[in-house]
């Protein structure tokens, strides 16, 4: 959108319902979550390019921004995320978890 001369507002609630999901898959494992994360940022890329499309640019952009930040806030206001271990962070570091 910004090629067009409009800046895209939706960006980061979709990548905040995106990280939003993928918390929530998070004990199903690293790959799960990730599939997750991709296919509903890829989902939610696509709704928006579909409103866009269809109606004016700036009014579809703004109910993305506060439908994807209202929907992340919602998965997450009763959920308790607690940090990963530095032993998983440090395996990720290395490599060890997704191969």
């Amino acid at each position: 959108a910004v090629l067009t001369g409009g800046v895209d507002l939706s960006l980061g609630p979709i990548a905040a319902v995106a990280g939003a999901l993928a918390l929530l898959s998070r004990p199903y494992g690293a790959v799960f979550a990730l599939t997750i994360a991709l296919l509903s940022g890829l989902a939610l890329g696509l709704l928006n390019g579909f409103l866009v499309s269809r109606k004016e640019r700036a009014s579809a952009t703004l109910v993305t921004l506060c439908t994807g930040s209202a929907v992340a806030a919602l998965l997450l206001a009763w959920r308790r995320v607690s940090p990963e271990p530095a032993s998983v962070l440090t395996g990720a570091a290395a490599g060890f978890i997704l191969g």
